[in-house]
């Protein structure tokens, strides 16, 4: 996997996205302290977050855990791909190629004798859960 933290742009903030803001350049130990934050739907989250990134400058302050096996896992997908990522539960399959995550649905696979077309929901890029979770509703899976 890529990097495991990135610098959000300001269009990724909206209801749901979990992000970290930083709390404290460096403590005493010489640590940097950042804290989890989900924006719900109060509308003084998104203000505050739009103050701190555009009238502060503040855009390094935030940081977006990049989509990892830990996130696929905690939405209850099992990871059962060797050489690549391939997650899978029930008949949704998730997997990566080519830097493109694809998603698949193997309940709506069609066959034609020995041929069978598999009906990809999905196929892009996707930076963290937070996009993850959009698509999945996107394309009508219960997350």
């Amino acid at each position: 996997m890529e990097n495991k933290y990135y610098t959000p742009s300001i269009e990724e903030f909206r209801v749901g996205f979990e992000y970290e803001e930083l709390e404290k350049w460096r403590d005493n130990s010489g640590k940097t302290t950042w804290s989890k934050c989900k924006i719900s739907n109060a509308p003084m989250r998104l203000q505050y977050v739009h103050d701190m990134y555009f009238a502060k400058r503040e855009s390094l302050c935030f940081r977006v855990k990049s989509l990892d096996k830990g996130d696929l896992e905690s939405l209850g997908y099992m990871e059962t791909g060797d050489d690549v990522e391939y997650f899978m539960k029930g008949d949704i399959h998730i997997w990566k190629v080519d830097g493109q995550w694809c998603i698949q649905d193997l309940s709506k696979t069609q066959s034609f004798g020995d041929l069978h077309i598999r009906h990809t929901m999905f196929k892009g890029n996707l930076k963290n859960k937070s996009e993850l979770i959009d698509q999945l509703k996107r394309c009508g899976i219960e997350v």
